[in-house]
């Protein structure tokens, strides 16, 4: 007698399907509890919480699809509004290891109003007040009120 796969969310053993969620766990669901419960990336095909939308996985509304951030890490980088976002999906994105082999492309990061500074050397975007850094973490610097430069760009005697 062939053993029947129940799924783990309800114990149905209807349509059920075996999964791999983000972290590698096995699932065994249901398309009803699959659906409810989750939302898989169109791409890998890794299946992601509910509660992890927004984080790790987005919907694509261009593409009518749903990415996730280790498929598609650009796509989280082009939806950040300001700088305080992007420096926080900077730095989600090298806390996953979501930049393995996909090219982020950090020297054409996006800006968010300001001037652009005059030296950009280790300033990889800004915003009227701010610029930002990598270090060991992605960072935000002030910039000179005077000359709007990165704080360690600066040569105004304010300094």
């Amino acid at each position: 007698m062939e053993a029947t796969s129940k799924c783990s969310a309800c114990g149905t053993t209807e349509n059920v399907k075996e999964l791999t969620q983000y972290g590698g766990e096995e699932l065994t669901l249901c398309n009803e509890c699959l659906t409810a419960k989750y939302t898989g990336c169109a791409t890998c095909r890794t299946f992601f919480r509910d509660d992890e939308e927004g984080e790790l996985v987005m919907r694509d509304e261009q593409a009518g699809d749903v990415v996730c951030i280790f498929c598609r890490p650009q796509k989280f980088i082009d939806a950040c509004t300001n700088l305080t976002g992007l420096r926080d999906t900077l730095n989600l994105i090298a806390d996953v290891g979501a930049d393995d082999g996909n090219h982020v492309d950090y020297c054409n990061l996006p800006t968010f109003g300001g001037v652009e500074p005059q030296e950009t050397k280790e300033v990889f975007s800004w915003d009227a007040m701010r610029v930002l850094v990598q270090g060991s973490k992605w960072m935000m610097e002030d910039r000179c009120d005077h000359c709007g430069e990165a704080s360690f760009h600066c040569k105004c005697e304010c300094q």
